[in-house]
């Protein structure tokens, strides 16, 4: 009993963190300690960043008001990132308005509008300044790491991989990160990209059955800090930040893109 239910809180676990990590809009009702939440994973490996910062939902607000996050969203920020060898506040707001996504996705967040620097195992703060109030956090990127097999443009078989092989992930491990995230998307020509399902893990190999098309499949794995564990694994209402509900984390990013005939 005690083995089902461990195997159950686990998949619970990894069921949340993957809802909030596709759209991560945890902007919770009538909180009397918060008046915004912010929610930022520092990506190192990516090139653009996103930030993305509500005021908190109120019960006065209309129930079809709160269906999209982007009615929430704060234009008025002023952003820092900053440590002992950077001071970084090159931020605008990213309007995704005209990218025909759907009423309830986020269409907008803050981005970085100069190139940005960013180091494994680095530590990083924030100064989030809105309606003279200023939110501040402090996050250390996990340690760097690398994707072991595949190796990038190797080639698989679809049939192989539908026929209950799968695709075997592997990657060393990083030695401060508290899990990892992987997604796949497949390249289809010109203008698509089909995304299949992603997955959590603290492993460092991952059985992949879930690819059902031929293309070049991108294969990220993200290892994830401290702060994000606590906010999504841990259910800590402020993880990293103060000021606000939410969290400021960080991840790994490491890609590799293979072939699928």
């Amino acid at each position: 009993m005690i083995f089902k239910l461990k195997y159950f809180l686990e998949f619970i676990i990894i069921f949340l963190i993957i809802i909030t990590y596709g759209c991560e809009f945890n902007n919770i009702s009538e909180n009397k300690m918060f008046s915004e939440s912010v929610l930022f994973n520092l990506v190192v490996g990516k090139e653009n960043q996103e930030l993305y910062i509500y005021k908190i939902v109120t019960n006065n607000e209309p129930e079809y008001y709160k269906f999209s996050p982007d009615n929430f969203f704060l234009k008025n920020a002023d952003i820092i990132l900053f440590n002992e060898k950077m001071n970084f506040s090159s931020f605008f707001v990213k309007d995704l308005s005209n990218n025909n996504a759907n009423y309830w996705e986020r269409k907008l967040y803050y981005t970085n509008s100069k190139k940005l620097e960013l180091y494994p195992n680095t530590n990083y703060k924030i100064d989030i300044l809105i309606d003279n109030k200023h939110i501040i956090g402090s996050t250390t990127t996990p340690s760097d790491f690398n994707i072991i097999f595949p190796t990038s443009n190797s080639t698989f078989k679809l049939k192989d991989i539908r026929n209950g092989k799968g695709l075997e992930i592997k990657w060393e491990k990083s030695d401060s990160a508290m899990g990892y995230i992987g997604k796949v998307f497949i390249h289809k020509g010109k203008g698509t990209i089909a995304k299949d399902r992603q997955f959590v893990t603290q492993d460092t190999v991952y059985i992949y059955n879930d690819i059902y098309t031929t293309g070049k499949a991108e294969i990220n794995i993200l290892a994830y800090d401290k702060n994000y564990h606590e906010h999504f694994n841990q259910f800590l209402q402020s993880a990293g930040i103060e000021g606000a509900y939410g969290y400021f984390g960080s991840s790994v990013l490491k890609s590799v893109t293979v072939n699928i005939k």
